[in-house]
């Protein structure tokens, strides 16, 4: 339950952020609430005014806590981090209390695989789990 409602504060986070952008504000999308196993949770954009382009953003939402911003991807998302690169958007946002979230302290890291797992400085990383199947 607070996975979705981090996921539909970002979604509300984007309406303001590409608030200078209306036309784009209405294709902003809620991928999980559609596909399960998309390896990110909402669709946004990036707009380029000098040469118009509009980008896709790939946004993983992740409720995390607030004293050392701890989460966990999948293997999905992982894949899906690794095909998008730049394009793929972890969006680390604080939990208070319940269902209160510490907007401004959002953390917003483009490419994971480079600026998390690629930064032993700023970012630990562990084997959490094990998966075995029979042969």
């Amino acid at each position: 339950r607070i996975g979705r409602e981090a996921e539909l504060r970002i979604i509300q986070y984007e309406i303001e952020r590409l608030s200078n952008t209306p036309f784009l504000l209405s294709k902003i999308e809620h991928i999980a609430e559609r596909i399960v196993n998309a390896g990110y949770d909402v669709l946004s954009f990036d707009y380029e005014p000098k040469t118009k382009e509009v980008l896709n953003r790939h946004i993983e939402v992740k409720a995390v806590p607030a004293k050392d911003y701890r989460f966990f991807m999948s293997r999905n998302e992982i894949n899906t981090a690794t095909k998008l690169r730049e394009r793929y958007f972890l969006y680390l946002l604080p939990v208070i209390r319940n269902n209160t979230f510490d907007i401004n302290g959002l953390e917003i890291i483009s490419d994971p695989l480079v600026n998390i797992l690629g930064n032993k400085q700023a970012w630990f990383s562990e084997t959490e789990n094990y998966s075995f199947k029979k042969i």
